[in-house]
């Protein structure tokens, strides 16, 4: 190789050392960091999170559920198995009362179903209410069989337009829908029934 390429040569590789010197000195002697990619799965994950629990409890939010049959004058049910229609959402499904062969102010002083409630409802919906039924809607802060320990909030008949009525202010605790006159039935014997029963900010 000729003199001239080899100091070339020299030369380029006195450069390049030089040059890993003046980065290592300027990087304060330690290797660069590369930043470890980040997953925004979790936070996300924790945020839908974080919205469904706060939005269940938004200010106004009414929750209902627990529906009871309320007989304490009877023999302590009253169509149970029917319940679950109260609250699902479905006008096609309903919870009804046992068919008396009398009028019921005869027979006890009424019956009804009970539900426990978050929130403070301002309106009650008696969906499917059977018209000319009449009753009354009651509140309590604990459940209990003695119903002249309830508060007496609302006195109504059924209408053909539907039931919709407003509430006074109570937060919490239970309400009772208190039916204590039936309509007749086409049988001759009287009943009454309820498809959906809606507490509603």
């Amino acid at each position: 190789m000729p003199r001239r390429l080899l100091i070339a040569a020299v030369g380029l590789v006195v450069a390049a050392i030089g040059l890993v010197a003046i980065g290592f000195v300027l990087s304060g002697g330690s290797a660069p960091v590369v930043p470890t990619p980040t997953s925004t799965a979790g936070s996300l994950t924790t945020l839908t999170t974080l919205v469904t629990t706060t939005s269940g409890s938004l200010p106004g939010a009414v929750g209902v559920g627990d529906a009871a049959t309320f007989d304490p004058f009877g023999e302590g049910g009253e169509n149970d198995q029917l319940l679950d229609a109260l609250l699902d959402d479905d006008v096609s499904t309903e919870w009804t009362t046992e068919r008396y062969l009398d009028p019921l102010p005869l027979l006890k002083p009424g019956v009804g179903v009970t539900v426990r409630a978050s929130g403070t409802p301002a309106t009650v919906q008696l969906v499917g209410l059977t018209e000319a039924t009449v009753f009354e809607v009651l509140w309590s802060n604990q459940l209990v069989e003695d119903v002249a320990l309830w508060d007496r909030v609302i006195s109504a008949t059924a209408s053909p337009a539907g039931t919709t009525l407003d509430l006074p202010p109570r937060t919490d605790g239970f309400w009772l829908v208190w039916l204590t006159d039936l309509p007749p039935s086409g049988d001759g014997s009287y009943q009454a029934a309820i498809a959906e029963l809606r507490f509603e900010p």
